[in-house]
């Protein structure tokens, strides 16, 4: 009988021990929140502390609450590898999932290389990647490996932007500033650029969204949703929606959504041609008449 190392073994059972914790820390990581479902559905995070609003995405929107978080957080994102909400709790590094169901918040953990501050603005890509941005006027963003133990690497971003928010449509991320601009963010490069030209019409675009059929952004002031341009950076308003404080928006970037109605057709205008035939046939029938008439 072969005797083994008393030493080798107390090494394999540790190691055996820290694999399972490992394994059950990341089967919590989406445990512990109610998964949403990728479809049209808006979320909404707003006020102090922060309250879950939904709308199941058809227009007119009309917004019910999920339910109200124990303390504030921020940058709320989507992410589409597990359907859950995301964001960092404010005034800290620290990540949150956020539950679709009655809007608790789960702590994840703190985020390794994030920085302690406010971020305003945040959003998912299609791969699970997460980027928030710091509150104000910077050029930095950072990109966040969600896991048991997330990091964060830091994007310098080649402009200095002021957002509130933002989201990722197609390949690329967008976001509009507090002035109206549309700007396109490459995520790889830090590069950014304008897109059209200022488009203010709602006032700041608090929470934006993003489908297949492109960017949407719900203003702060209560003037309802506009969908914007991703050309030209013009915005169509396509609801009413309530105003907020604190706001911020996440959706699934893979599912569509209702655009603007299209408008009715106008009415049909007679050519020069039809008209000449209506007042020919005008004048027959009355000719007929006093024809008629005298006999």
């Amino acid at each position: 009988m072969n005797r083994q190392n008393p030493t080798v073994l107390i090494r394999r059972r540790k190691s055996i021990k820290f694999s399972l914790v490992q394994g059950i820390a990341v089967l919590g990581l989406t445990a512990n929140a109610m998964a949403a479902t990728c479809d049209s559905s808006l979320y909404v995070s707003q006020d102090n502390p922060t309250t879950l609003y939904y709308s199941s995405g058809s227009l007119p929107a009309t917004f019910t609450s999920r339910g109200t978080a124990i303390g504030t957080y921020n940058a709320l994102g989507y992410n589409t590898t597990d359907n859950t909400l995301y964001a960092v709790a404010n005034s800290s590094n620290t990540l949150v999932q956020v539950n679709d169901a009655n809007g608790s918040t789960t702590s994840v953990g703190t985020v390794t290389g994030l920085p302690s501050g406010a971020y305003n603005a945040g959003a998912f890509d299609v791969s699970g990647n997460y980027y928030v941005k710091p509150f104000g006027a910077t050029n930095i963003i950072y990109k966040i490996a969600v896991s048991a133990t997330p990091s964060a690497t830091a994007i310098t971003l080649d402009t200095v932007i002021t957002i509130s928010d933002m989201a990722w449509s197609g390949s690329s991320m967008y976001a509009t500033d507090d002035s109206g601009q549309l700007y396109s963010i490459n995520v790889s490069t830090g590069a950014v650029a304008a897109i059209g030209s200022p488009d203010a019409t709602g006032g700041v675009l608090g929470a934006q969204f993003s489908f297949t059929s492109g960017l949407f952004g719900l203003a702060n002031n209560g003037s309802g949703i506009y969908q914007i341009d991703l050309t030209t950076g013009a915005r169509t308003k396509v609801s009413d929606a309530p105003a907020s404080g604190n706001n911020d928006g996440a959706s699934c970037p893979n599912a569509s959504f209702p655009g603007p109605a299209a408008p009715s057709a106008p009415a049909a205008v007679p050519t020069l041609g039809q008209w000449a035939l209506m007042l020919l046939a005008g004048a027959l029938s009355l000719l007929a008449w006093r024809k008629r008439f005298r006999g």
